[in-house]
């Protein structure tokens, strides 16, 4: 039997991002009664959390914890505190994952997995396209040993 997902998503004013990331881990491979989602809102006020309620009146797997404290790790504490998974995975709310994410990173018996990801800009904007060119040259990936 595959092993129980617990997927927690901290967030705070992602009104904008919040519906495709949440889509994007529903439409995943991996069996949908293997996975939990929770999404822990630090407070938002831009209206992710009507479209986290919405979410959760659709989809059972999908929780949701208010974080007064609005402070991440705090969160990622409170949904760790209530999860039932045999892995977890933590995703960003800023971010859509690919088919196969939780079926490729649930398979490692590991303590800590990433995958690649693909830098984007926010905008068209200068400033945000020299950010992404920084982040993704291969000059400013060097690192020393």
């Amino acid at each position: 039997m595959k092993p129980f997902v617990s997927i927690i998503v901290p967030c705070r004013n992602e009104s904008k991002y919040i519906w495709p990331c949440l889509a994007s881990l529903l439409e995943n491979d991996y069996p949908k009664d293997r996975v939990e989602i929770i999404v822990v809102d630090g407070m938002s006020d831009d209206g992710t959390w009507e479209k986290l309620q919405c979410f959760a009146r659709i989809y059972p797997n999908i929780g949701l914890i208010s974080n007064a404290d609005k402070q991440k790790y705090k969160g990622l504490n409170l949904a760790l505190d209530i999860a039932k998974g045999d892995r977890f995975m933590v995703c960003d709310a800023h971010a859509s994952y690919p088919g196969d994410y939780i079926s490729k990173l649930a398979e490692h018996d590991a303590d800590n997995v990433g995958a690649v990801q693909a830098e984007m800009p926010v905008n068209k904007g200068f400033i945000a396209n020299a950010v992404v060119l920084a982040r993704t040259w291969a000059f400013g990936l060097l690192r020393g040993n």
